[in-house]
């Protein structure tokens, strides 16, 4: 219990930590500088960041790209399992997209994405859908041939039927690798998200991130940088809470 303690406070603390080295440093110290903004500077533009920049709008749309994609892909794969855990076409194109290392498919759907729909701001959460249920779907198909068979074979000798034996016994033997994954498909998915907003340039933090380069605005880059990964870190926490709360596999 005091180790996963450690686990979910240790990246606040380390921001904690930064944010009192930045302070103190680019405060006080280093008065003078294009490294990083001053915090007094930052904390003045905050109204801008809202104002002109609209950020509460912006980050809520994020988000819910975000909680959308990894919400629609789970319960896809969950309707789906069967044809996931038995070798079709279906499973088969899944993990050959998913061998191509993931980001090389979603680099060119992200592409086109963008030229086809250059203006439609809703776009972006199918993108993200289709990633996070390519990344998901094709770990399931890889990781079905690790699992031991004890417990299939036992189901099959009290004479259930094939689909409900890979349906739910070698399903739920991969809950736990499914919650694992969910962490790192939720930082994949940030820089997924991030990359094709400041491409499409439309709305979103990746906009915010491209404007504020564009404009050489120091200050608002950092606060959406800082924020992006606070959200991050607390999405990690969220999605662990409610995976080991709400999904059994006993």
């Amino acid at each position: 219990m005091p180790n996963k303690n450690i686990y979910f406070q240790k990246p606040f603390t380390l921001i904690l930590l930064f944010l009192l080295i930045w302070i103190i440093l680019f405060q006080f110290v280093l008065k003078q500088n294009s490294f990083l903004p001053k915090p007094l500077i930052v904390y003045n533009s905050l109204s801008d960041l809202f104002n002109i920049y609209q950020l509460p709008s912006n980050f809520f749309f994020s988000v819910g790209a975000i909680v959308f994609s990894i919400l629609i892909s789970v319960i896809l794969i969950y309707f789906l399992r069967y044809y996931l855990l038995t070798q079709n076409f279906i499973s088969d194109l899944l993990l050959s997209i998913y061998k191509l290392k993931f980001f090389i498919p979603i680099i060119l759907i992200g592409i086109f994405l963008i030229f086809w729909f250059p203006l439609t701001i809703y776009t972006e959460y199918i993108f993200l859908t289709i990633s996070s249920f390519i990344y998901l779907s094709g770990l399931v198909i890889k990781e079905k041939e690790s699992l031991g068979n004890e417990y299939v074979f036992a189901v099959k000798s009290l004479a259930i039927k094939d689909k409900k034996n890979y349906a739910v016994i070698k399903f739920k033997q991969l809950l736990p690798l499914l919650g694992n994954s969910l962490t790192i498909l939720h930082l994949k998915l940030w820089g997924i998200l991030i990359a094709y907003e400041y491409i499409q340039h439309t709305w979103g933090l990746g906009t915010i991130i491209n404007n504020s380069i564009q404009y050489r605005d120091l200050s608002t880059l950092f606060s959406v940088s800082l924020l992006i990964c606070l959200t991050i870190i607390s999405g990690n926490y969220i999605l662990k809470f409610f995976f080991n709360r709400f999904v059994h596999w006993e």
